[in-house]
């Protein structure tokens, strides 16, 4: 099964490092996908995402489990897609919030899309997955015009210190 979604950056822009999810049992493997903008354009079109993760996993329960990647920055109020796929069985849910989680830094949008076990297949609208994205701030550039640091208030001292008594 699968899982679509799109994650809003707020205004100071995230960069996105690993994805959790939670899982039934069995042995699995799940691959990550990423696209700029939102996935309702492109569900179907494999071309337009790029693979940024990939695990095989067994798993004993509904556990969750992380998948990390290279960084991936989403600037200030920019949406970007992120498709979870496993040969197994994703645990999602139906759901009515929007957004689905939401802080000061990023919102998790609702009307995901649950994809059957065909990747890239068809699916349904609506549902949310059981999980979490790691993350960190963006921080901005410093504007090109600030001073350096500050001179050490007294210059070093070229004379030999006191020996201890």
């Amino acid at each position: 099964s699968g899982f679509m979604f799109n994650v809003e950056a707020g205004e100071s822009g995230i960069s996105m490092s690993s994805i959790y999810y939670r899982h039934f049992t069995g042995t699995v493997d799940v691959k990550i996908f990423t696209a700029p903008g939102s996935y309702a354009d492109i569900q179907r079109d494999e071309s337009a995402w790029t693979q940024i993760g990939f695990q095989r996993i067994t798993v004993d329960g509904a556990e969750y489990l992380r998948v990390d990647f290279e960084p991936i920055d989403v600037g200030p109020n920019e949406v970007r897609a992120f498709y979870i796929h496993s040969t197994g069985q994703l645990l999602v849910q139906q759901i009515e919030a929007d957004p689905i989680a939401e802080d000061d830094y990023i919102s998790i949008r609702n009307n995901g899309r649950y994809i059957g076990s065909v990747e890239f297949g068809p699916g349904q609208v609506g549902y949310a997955w059981n999980g979490r994205i790691g993350y960190s701030v963006q921080v901005p550039d410093s504007p090109e015009n600030d001073s350096p640091t500050k001179s050490p208030t007294s210059p070093p001292s070229k004379a030999p210190t006191l020996a201890p008594t």
